[in-house]
């Protein structure tokens, strides 16, 4: 899928829970929870992308140094996946979201004017947005073995900011109706912060070669600084091509630490 079907797919899907609650007489908590579904869903379908890419291609990126501590014992080196971080990272903050909605739509919940939650209004959001994150998987499918592990991640990165601004909506949301006195106002973030999200994450990256002229406002040794802007940009670079080498079993991207007990 190009990047403007994807931009469509995505702006449907974060538009229907306004079209639930405008036409379809959906309860503000209601399209409140379709948006964390709906997140679950687009993540869940990431995951899949990530694991049939990695096996066919067995790009260097798919793969990431990890370090396992055991009982306190000194850490042990090993490889783990990147879909195995993105995960682990999405169901972590995916959970605490949940939490936090669920304790603050039933405190709060006729104060955000969030009214009752409508389970069948959910699952019929639920089935919608399923088809659609659907068919842009079976789109993707026929060709993901030739797509550049970039593609694959930027997806991942997408998902992850989806996860990460529901915290930012819903801080800002029950402020905004709780301190402020202001009904409506979570949904009414919800709606704009996920909006401004989709349409950021499909236009390319503003990576120039040198720093923005205005910033030498700010900085008193410019070209130390354009020099240090260089030399970080080009490292990144590097990493990006090393991602997309063949795994000849040497992961390409930062150790990660995970502590168990046995």
């Amino acid at each position: 899928m190009n990047w403007l079907g994807r931009l469509t797919q995505l702006l449907a899907l974060s538009t229907l829970p306004l079209i639930g609650v405008f036409w379809a007489d959906w309860s503000e908590a209601t399209a409140i929870a379709y948006y964390w579904c709906e997140t679950a869903i687009v993540v869940s379908f990431v995951a899949l992308r990530l694991v049939i890419h990695r096996r066919r291609t067995k790009r260097r990126g798919h793969y990431v140094e990890k370090q396992t501590s055991t009982n306190g014992r000194p850490p042990k080196r090993g490889i783990g996946t990147y879909n195995a971080t993105f995960l682990t990272t999405a169901t972590a903050f995916g959970f605490g979201n949940l939490v936090f909605l669920v304790v603050l739509l039933g405190l709060f919940g006729s104060r955000v004017g969030g009214g009752e939650l409508d389970l069948e209004d959910l699952r019929e959001g639920f089935v919608i947005a399923t088809c659609f994150v659907a068919i842009g998987f079976l789109v993707d499918l026929p060709g993901i073995g030739e797509r550049p592990f970039a593609w694959v991640r930027l997806m991942a990165e997408g998902a992850l900011s989806r996860v990460f601004v529901i915290y930012m909506a819903i801080f800002i949301g029950v402020f905004g109706a709780v301190m402020l006195d202001r009904p409506h106002t979570m949904f009414a973030v919800f709606f704009a912060l996920r909006l401004f999200t989709d349409v950021a994450s499909n236009f390319k990256q503003y990576d120039p070669g040198h720093p923005p002229r205005f910033m030498r406002l700010f900085v008193k040794d410019w070209p130390a600084f354009d020099k240090e802007w260089q030399t970080e940009r080009q490292t990144r670079l590097a990493a990006e091509a090393s991602d997309e080498e063949p795994f000849l079993g040497k992961p390409g991207r930062t150790p990660i630490v995970a502590s168990r007990r046995t």
